[in-house]
């Protein structure tokens, strides 16, 4: 168990604020997997005692726990009853109902406790009782990463691992394309770690749910080499959710764009790429604007600005996280067109969170985030708290 653990593995860090520090005298480590045929970012609890090893894709949004009802013994966890037969079924059991982030796909689950066991950075383990989740059936599992028994959820509620763990709802991320390592800290002082230049914009609420556990941010325009585009975010969606309102997600690989957007986007794209002499070529699915590539592209490739509460305050996406290199030969725009199907404006996939460190201060209701931090000369794959203080990021 200790050597997944070990502090000098290249880290992907997800920061969680500990507001109780009698939980946690040591900053929590959770190292996590980028798979590399799904994309997905996988993590493992320890449930019962002795501990069990419990594979989880993380889903920022998710609103709990829940973990396929075969993966697990029936002594490591209680389920969690009412007293009295649910109106469902002629069980007592508390219901709820997981869904698969990926196929879109609910099941019935049964509300659980069980003890999952931590361990510190400095190797001092920790048990937390009474840690609730949902059982799922098997066949949820579906699409997601091979191996894995279920998913993680860091949503905004309070059944989602941060707020069970540490009694509030801040978090903060920085996932890495590197080697598909992650390491998950928990800072037992109250204060979290996060670098001294983050630039914050309010998280906003999905107009249609007051308590909407995803995390969103509102975007009022896009620049591209700081010409503005002409997208029109004023416009209201036919279900109450304004234009602009930017999801954040660990569940979609790529940056979704609802369908006029896209088309505005790329247009404007290509024409500043053809101005910087990048020539296209035949896309590659699933995008649809590629592009020859050169072994140094830092300085031919048009920067993207989405621009947030003010002209000044923006979200600057670099080279590395707005491409993707798909051969030697080719590299293509890291954004798809959601289609006509798609709800809201944009949803900001994991591609583009790569290498940014994201501070979610639910408490504020407020997102901190960085710019790349490769142009730091740094990556969210070698900072660790041990080694690099964040404030010197």
């Amino acid at each position: 168990m200790a050597s997944y653990l070990h502090p000098l593995l290249p880290l992907l860090l997800l920061i969680l604020h500990v507001s109780q520090a009698s939980h946690f005298p040591y900053s929590i480590v959770f190292p996590l997997n980028k798979d590399v045929t799904t994309l997905q970012y996988v993590t493992q609890l320890h449930l019962g005692t002795p501990g069990v090893k419990i594979n989880l894709v993380v889903d920022l949004n998710g609103p709990f726990t829940w973990v396929a009802s075969d993966s697990i013994d029936v002594s490591t966890y209680q389920r969690m009853t009412t007293g009295r037969p649910s109106f469902s079924s002629d069980s007592n059991t508390c219901g709820l109902c997981p869904e698969n982030s990926f196929t879109r796909v609910y099941a019935r689950g049964e509300l659980a406790e069980g003890i999952i066991t931590v361990r510190s950075q400095t190797g001092l383990v920790s048990t937390v009782d009474h840690f609730l989740f949902s059982t799922a059936p098997p066949a949820l599992l579906t699409g997601l990463a091979s191996g894995t028994n279920g998913m993680l959820g860091l949503g905004r509620t309070r059944l989602s691992l941060q707020s069970q763990l540490t009694g509030s709802m801040g978090l903060g991320i920085c996932l890495s394309p590197s080697n598909g390592v992650v390491s998950l800290w928990m800072n037992s002082n109250g204060n979290l770690p996060v670098p001294r230049s983050l630039t914050y914009t309010p998280l906003v609420i999905n107009l249609g749910n007051s308590a909407s556990k995803d995390y969103y941010i509102k975007v009022t325009s896009i620049k591209i080499n700081n010409k503005l585009i002409s997208t029109n975010f004023s416009s209201p969606w036919m279900d109450g959710e304004g234009r602009g309102r930017t999801k954040l997600s660990t569940v979609l690989p790529y940056t979704t764009l609802e369908t006029s957007i896209y088309a505005t986007f790329t247009k404007a794209f290509i024409n500043a790429a053809t101005f910087m002499n990048m020539t296209m070529v035949t896309p590659v699915t699933p995008f649809r604007v590629c592009f020859r590539a050169k072994n140094d592209y830092s300085s031919w490739v048009p920067v993207i600005d989405l621009v947030l509460q003010s002209k000044m305050v923006k979200w600057r996406i670099y080279r590395e996280n707005s491409m993707v290199r798909v051969s030697d030969e080719v590299m293509c725009l890291g954004f798809l067109d959601g289609g006509p199907e798609f709800k809201g404006s944009i949803v900001l996939g994991s591609h583009q969170l790569e290498d940014n460190y994201l501070h979610f201060d639910v408490g504020r209701s407020m997102l901190g985030f960085s710019s790349s931090l490769l142009l730091r000369h740094t990556s969210c794959s070698n900072i660790s708290l041990s080694h690099v203080p964040l404030e010197s990021i």
